[in-house]
């Protein structure tokens, strides 16, 4: 299976009366159905984050649409989580969608697979190595306990050395700064 990156750099927002900031997914999804036809009722994986004023980009929430990403991405308990994340944070909130798709470049539609699963706990150990604080409460128990010097939540004053430098080298091919 192969996946898409499709990256949106800012998530429509509105205010509320009292001055917080909401997402719009309706309005969301009629700007990625003109960009990406039939991307609503694909299916993969997605990371809500946001973008700050330098260009940065940080990771908030990591999740999986086992059925279509228009029925997932935006459900309730989700918009709670990014809507403290816009309203606690700066930034302008943007999401990546990385929908599953065929060897012929359609979106993948249908029951769940674990191609998907394995490919969500992937992003989110990435996810929580640049930010300690996801909002993601399951799948991150071992990945924030585990200590690989160099690699994962490495001890200050560990990720030189001598030996972490030639794991990031055997890794990544090259040492990591």
């Amino acid at each position: 299976m192969q996946f898409e990156t499709l990256f949106f750099n800012k998530i429509p927002c509105t205010m509320t009366k009292k001055g917080y900031r909401e997402v719009t997914p309706s309005t969301f999804w009629a700007q990625a159905e003109k960009r990406f036809p039939g991307i609503s009722n694909a299916k993969g994986c997605y990371i809500f984050g946001l973008a700050t004023s330098g260009g940065g980009l940080r990771p908030y929430y990591v999740g999986q649409a086992t059925k279509t990403f228009i029925q997932e991405v935006f459900a309730v308990r989700k918009r709670e989580h990014y809507h403290g994340c816009i309203n606690d944070k700066y930034g302008t909130p943007v999401l990546i969608l990385i929908p599953a798709v065929t060897q012929t470049g359609q979106y993948v539609k249908g029951k769940k697979d674990r191609l998907i699963d394995w490919v969500e706990t992937l992003l989110i150990g990435y996810a929580l190595a640049k930010n300690p604080n996801l909002l993601n409460r399951q799948k991150t128990k071992n990945l924030s306990e585990a200590i690989i010097p160099g690699l994962l939540n490495t001890p200050q004053g560990k990720n030189n050395t001598k030996d972490s430098k030639a794991l990031k080298k055997m890794l990544f091919g090259e040492t990591q700064k």
